[in-house]
């Protein structure tokens, strides 16, 4: 009888067990949406009244905004319990006038006005040394520049579009600029820490 007794027990508990090691392996297993973008070389905080200087952000608050770049970051963990299945990066889709799905495409002025700064968010924009590469559901994305808006999450995983491109090709002095386009990225990410950070920036200019 006690043997019976003992079998449920030693069902129940490795089942539970195997339960915690998952959950540790998990909280364990971390995606960083912005590791690939944090070779900066200079980068423009703008607030809803302007831009903020960027020399002193970069002499002074460069490890503060790095750091937090980091901790938009999340575990695995953290997305199954949102139910989040997809992390991206992928393609922003849009109907084209024959009803099929396509990439989204902007100018590089549309794309400036989509991460304008507001009274609720702040635009960052990040200028590289050398023309980088980015993958995208196994395309290639060159880009020199990147942009996003930076809003509160909420501690929540949401989606957040970049805004990739290349620098020779914002004005009119390259003949291919007319053409050019932007095809924004989204990506899963918690900004609320950075959007707090950029808070504490923006708070010692104004």
């Amino acid at each position: 009888m006690k043997n019976k007794v003992k079998i449920p027990v030693i069902v129940v508990s490795s089942v539970v067990g195997a339960i915690l090691i998952a959950v540790i392996i998990l909280c364990c297993i971390t995606v960083r949406p912005l590791s690939d973008f944090k070779d900066y070389k200079t980068v423009r905080i703008g607030i809803a009244s302007g831009t903020l200087p960027d020399e002193t952000v970069m002499n002074t608050y460069k490890k503060k905004l790095d750091k937090n770049l980091e901790d938009t970051g999340f575990s695995v963990m953290h997305a199954t319990l949102e139910f989040v299945g997809s992390y991206g990066p992928e393609f922003i889709k849009v109907k084209n006038e024959d009803g099929d799905k396509v990439n989204k495409e902007l100018t590089i002025v549309e794309a400036r006005a989509a991460v304008a700064a507001s009274a609720e968010s702040y635009k960052l924009e990040f200028e590289y040394g050398s023309v980088k590469e980015y993958k995208v559901k196994g395309e290639t994305v060159k880009y020199d520049r990147m942009m996003m808006n930076v809003k509160t999450t909420d501690g929540e995983l949401r989606w957040v579009t970049l805004y990739l491109y290349l620098s020779e090709m914002d004005g009119t002095a390259n003949p291919e600029a007319e053409e050019y386009r932007v095809t924004p990225v989204r990506l899963r990410m918690n900004t609320s820490p950075l959007y707090n950070a950029l808070g504490e920036i923006a708070r010692d200019f104004v």
